[in-house]
């Protein structure tokens, strides 16, 4: 008898281990990988776009995110004072990434709940709530706002559907404005079923400034006033270059024009 209940009991085994064999070879996993590591950014430079790829099972959603170090920033808010708009108060909001960039395959909305969305950082819920706002401010109306300046000056987005598949790959891109400071920027990718991320893969790109933009920008802040001087030499160089150049131009025709200029003066008076 005990034979017997030992026999069926390691048929039941194999059973269960033939059917979990290629349940765990369906588990959820996700790829990442970007098209250059390095940008660099020179005098010339106008900004890049970088390409993302990777690979996922085709029955997972797929979620993207650009994120880069976060920094303290302060706003100032704008009122009518009389009959004029000045500024009124200092606003100083904290935790804010210079860049924050999703993608999707289908709305966010539409496969993850608010509460999935703000623990992983994604979405503008997740954004919000990773932010601050000092003062005791209505923190949901002030950050709006940022985010609304944030997305014209095409630092943050918000790119529902952005993601292309073609099986068990996905590709998508990211733009790099000119004005996207210097550093080392995290794109993490999110596997999503049922509701719930199942896996998450991420990689770097690092932003550099390169030969007399880096050498500018490391004046401009670690040296403030040398900078500043440079900067008014540069200016008065070129105010003298323009006016040395206009009048190289206008030195054939210098006696008639004062001719005319002091007839002018003399009718005037």
């Amino acid at each position: 008898m005990s034979a017997r209940h030992t026999l069926l009991a390691a048929a039941l085994f194999l059973v269960a281990a033939s059917r979990a064999a290629p349940m765990a070879a369906q588990a959820s996993a996700i790829t990442v990988s970007a098209s250059q590591r390095v940008i660099r950014i020179t005098a010339r430079y106008q900004g890049d776009l970088v390409r993302v790829q990777g690979t996922a099972l085709p029955s997972d959603a797929i979620v993207l995110k650009l994120t880069s170090p976060r920094e303290a920033v302060q706003c100032s808010q704008k009122g009518k004072v009389g009959p004029f708009w000045l500024s009124v108060r200092q606003v100083r909001f904290e935790d804010v990434p210079r860049m924050f960039k999703i993608k999707s395959t289908v709305p966010l909305d539409d496969i993850l709940p608010q509460t999935e969305q703000v623990e992983h950082g994604l979405g503008r819920a997740g954004l919000k709530a990773s932010m601050a706002v000092e003062g005791g401010l209505d923190k949901n109306l002030y950050l709006n706002e940022l985010i609304l300046i944030r997305e014209r000056d095409r630092r943050f987005s918000f790119a529902e559907e952005g993601v292309r598949r073609d099986g068990d790959k996905y590709q998508a891109s990211f733009f790099w404005p000119p004005d996207g400071p210097p550093g080392l920027y995290r794109i993490e990718a999110y596997a999503v079923n049922r509701g719930r991320v199942v896996a998450t893969a991420e990689t770097e790109v690092e932003v550099r400034a390169v030969g007399v933009e880096a050498w500018i920008r490391s004046l401009a802040t670690s040296h403030g006033i040398l900078y500043g001087l440079f900067a008014v030499g540069l200016a008065a160089v070129a105010g003298l270059s323009v006016s040395l150049l206009l009048g190289g131009r206008s030195s054939g025709r210098s006696s008639a024009s004062s001719g005319a200029v002091t007839e002018a003066s003399g009718s005037v008076t």
